[in-house]
């Protein structure tokens, strides 16, 4: 983890002691995940993990409305996020990105483990 942490895969907000409290996973990895210790849920570090990774997408931004418009264009197969989870949706809706209106239905076994 150290070393996708160094390389731009990984980014966390901790403390001094490395406690984390929310972590962003690059889709580059495993497909992609922002998540939030159990504890820390609806505070700012989900939503601030999420500003951070945008930042470059945001400043990169080309000025020229038709290149905007492509640079814009969705790249990738989407994501998901939980229909309970109203932060997460307001904090998506706030940087521009909606819902297609397509779902999916995925179950999570939880293991014993």
């Amino acid at each position: 983890r150290k070393t996708q942490r160094k390389l731009g895969y990984l980014h966390c907000i901790d403390d001094k002691d490395g406690k984390i409290y929310a972590i962003h996973i690059s889709g580059l990895l495993h497909g992609g995940a922002i998540a939030t210790r159990k504890d820390c849920q609806g505070g700012i570090y989900s939503p601030g993990l999420m500003l951070y990774i945008f930042k470059e997408y945001y400043e990169a931004m080309p000025q020229d409305d038709h290149a905007q418009k492509e640079y814009m264009r969705s790249k990738g197969i989407g994501g998901w996020i939980a229909v309970d989870n109203k932060a997460s949706w307001r904090i998506h809706k706030m940087l521009g990105i909606t819902a297609t209106g397509k779902s999916m239905n995925q179950f999570v076994i939880k293991t014993t483990m």
